[in-house]
């Protein structure tokens, strides 16, 4: 009897994952007990989803960086603090809030709150055109990050472009061998080989393809990356970015490359 909210299935089950894979990676190494609950009822405006763990809970120090971009205290696992930053950026994008609620040693709970939806009629010609209007554009996202990658690709499939993906530097450019794109996105800091040193041999190759590359990174805080990037002439989209921001920005680049 909850009431129906509007969103993308997928980006909202994602965002629950997230949360999911942060109560149990609190939980791993945890001695007492070890319980996660996922609970969905109604809200002020709509539907909560809380996702609940019995674990160590959180400082109130780390409390107040919880939702940060890029925070983490689980650098040693190899974290990179996305999880939430995704979360929060898909929560945000429909509408709705994450809010944190936690004490050292008392457990954490996360609350997604979504609004409720204002139903609107579809009727057929909307959804056979839908089913058959052409994909925007082609991109090709290269990111390691398994998370952030699986969110990227599956939103703007979902917003109607052909995207394919590569985890690194060598997958990426037997794929530019083969295909072309409309637009490249490339993460800057990758394991293995780099963002910079894709981008420099897919120049010395492919100087077209190079110039549809726009570059992912988190990392201008960086005197190297940002002279990088400047050299290149090749826009950038600053880590953490909302959903929304880019849909926006790619529609604008494919728009201006064609």
């Amino acid at each position: 009897d909850l009431p129906a909210i509007s969103g993308d299935a997928i980006q909202l089950h994602q965002a629950v994952s997230n949360l999911l894979v942060n109560a149990e990676e609190a939980l791993v190494e945890f001695d007492g007990e070890r319980l996660i609950r996922v609970i969905t009822r109604e809200g002020e405006k709509g539907v909560d989803v809380l996702v609940t763990d019995t674990g160590p809970g959180i400082t109130s120090h780390h409390l107040a960086r919880i939702l940060e971009p890029m925070f983490t205290t689980r650098t040693a696992q190899g974290n990179r603090g996305l999880g939430l930053t995704i979360a929060h950026a898909i929560v945000r994008d429909h509408g709705g809030s994450l809010h944190v609620r936690s004490r050292a040693g008392e457990g954490a709970e996360f609350t997604l709150s979504f609004p409720a939806s204002v139903a609107t009629p579809v009727t057929a010609g909307d959804a056979i055109a839908a089913a058959v209007a052409p994909a925007p554009g082609s991109i090709l996202l290269i990111e390691d990050e398994v998370t952030l990658r699986s969110a990227i690709s599956r939103f703007l499939r979902n917003t109607g472009y052909a995207v394919e993906v590569a985890d690194g530097g060598s997958e990426a450019l037997a794929l530019l061998a083969e295909h072309s794109y409309d637009l490249i996105l490339l993460d800057l800091r990758m394991k293995g080989m780099t963002g910079e040193q894709v981008c420099e041999l897919l120049a010395s190759r492919n100087p077209e393809q190079a110039r549809r590359i726009v570059f992912m990174t988190g990392d201008l805080h960086s005197d190297a990356a940002s002279r990088f990037i400047r050299l290149t002439g090749r826009p950038v989209l600053a880590k953490p970015f909302t959903l929304g921001e880019l849909e926006t920005r790619v529609a604008q680049l494919i728009h201006e490359s064609r």
